[in-house]
């Protein structure tokens, strides 16, 4: 008698063990040199500081009294010096497709010369705002605010900005893209599109004729302006050999048109009113 065959066994499944967590080892603290970890931190710290700051008395930017200020930066006696250095004169070229001369409310001579002079080789970019803030209230009184796109602070020299900590023209410029956006619409201040890639020595020093040509091929522009309608800001113009070479930079690279705003005029001999392409 034959026996039956057993019946071949199924596998049972195999069931996963429980996995059983690892204990963690703390990782090794790192010294923190007092710098924020995160970009949300940095900007909590910066808005802390402001808030302090907000908070102490602020001087003159010009002479450090403590007391009523105009936006906060000039005591009305500085002001008062300031405004004996208004240029009576201004210098427009109204030629279409050439950069005009739209504002430029001071001689650079007296109190306009010794702050500009302070903001540059003194460490004071707040004072700079305050220069810009007036140019600002002359822009804005012109009604050249709605003529532009954008604001574009003539650049420094790497090697200048890397030892001066800032560039003024960039501090003069931000009041003036603050007051054109409060006109009606808004104007950013780009203060990337133009680099110095050559000439990082300083213009004060020069003559006309070496103006011109530490000027020449100078600045590059490296984002696009095709089509805008540029304000070029800086500080002091003399000879206008650095605006010629920025709106020749800008228009060869496709910007609409392009105008000027300074805060002084040097009253040394100016090779030409026309800031041209």
């Amino acid at each position: 008698m034959q026996r039956p065959e057993p019946k071949p066994s199924r596998p049972k499944p195999s069931r996963p063990k429980p996995s059983r967590p690892k204990p963690s080892r703390p990782k090794p603290s790192r010294p923190n040199d007092g710098k924020p970890k995160t970009n949300l931190a940095r900007r909590a710290r910066l808005v802390g500081c402001a808030a302090l700051e907000s908070l102490l008395p602020r001087g003159c930017a010009a002479c450090g009294a403590v007391g009523s200020t105009l936006h906060g930066f000039v005591c009305l006696g500085c002001l008062a010096a300031i405004e004996d250095c208004r240029s009576r004169e201004r210098t427009v070229a109204p030629e279409l497709g050439r950069a005009e001369l739209v504002a430029a409310p001071y001689r650079y001579v007296d109190a306009i010369r010794e702050l500009v002079l302070r903001v540059k080789f003194g460490g004071e970019p707040r004072l700079a705002r305050a220069l810009g803030w007036r140019l600002a209230e002359d822009v804005v009184a012109q009604g050249n605010a709605v003529e532009i796109d954008a604001v574009v602070p003539v650049p420094l020299a790497r090697r200048r900005h890397r030892i001066r900590g800032f560039n003024q023209a960039l501090e003069i410029a931000k009041p003036v893209a603050v007051a054109s956006s409060a006109a009606g619409r808004s104007v950013p201040c780009l203060d990337r599109v133009l680099e110095r890639v050559s000439g990082s020595g300083p213009q004060s020093r020069l003559g006309a004729a070496d103006r011109q040509r530490n000027a020449v091929h100078a600045f590059e522009v490296r984002n696009s302006v095709e089509g805008m309608r540029i304000l070029l800001v800086d500080d002091v113009v003399t000879t206008g050999s650095t605006l010629r070479a920025c709106a020749r930079a800008l228009h060869h690279s496709g910007a609409l048109c392009v105008r000027a705003a300074v805060v002084a005029v040097s009253p040394a001999p100016v090779e030409a009113n026309r800031v041209d392409r």
